[in-house]
């Protein structure tokens, strides 16, 4: 039975690929001197606001079929935080940039609860069982992927007190 090793591998495979615009971005900004910071910073919001809204639309194809109390609140929290994200990622471009970049960490890590919690207890008590090294990945992806906005968060703040 094959199918579950491919499967986990092309999942680990499209994580880990999903980090390299956070790692290649992170280091543009870092080493950019600023010449292109804006435009390094706004393509890494907004790949932050994609990918939080990617994660939290996943809620819906997981809950949807399911049958539970708690599914009402994942899908309507699952519409909340891509409007939240969207709304971080309009911070960022209305130039509130440090506001911006937490309000972006924060929902990384609001994700990564309320799947761990929230959504892959419920998908555990189904068919669809959840395992252990999913939530590994996830935990792996969403230190990763914040510990490319803490950096950016010093860069910015060394920058702003460093005029």
């Amino acid at each position: 039975c094959a199918l579950p090793i491919l499967n986990t591998l092309t999942r680990n495979v499209l994580g880990y690929s999903g980090l390299i615009p956070f790692f290649v971005l992170t280091l543009l900004l870092l080493l950019s001197q600023g010449a292109y910071n804006s435009i390094y910073l706004t393509a890494f919001c907004g790949y932050s606001a994609i990918i939080i809204s990617f994660i939290a639309g996943s809620f819906w194809g997981q809950v949807v079929h399911l049958d539970a109390v708690n599914k009402a609140v994942l899908l309507i929290l699952s519409n909340v935080i891509s409007l939240l994200a969207w709304a971080g990622f309009l911070l960022v471009s209305s130039n509130f940039l440090i506001t911006g970049f937490l309000f972006l960490l924060a929902l990384f890590i609001s994700l990564y609860w309320i799947e761990k919690h929230l959504l892959l207890p419920f998908i555990s008590t189904s068919k669809h069982k959840a395992t252990p090294s999913y939530l590994r990945l996830r935990r792996q992806l969403t230190l990763m992927v914040c510990s490319c906005h803490v950096f950016i968060l010093i860069h910015l703040l060394n920058m702003r007190f460093s005029v």
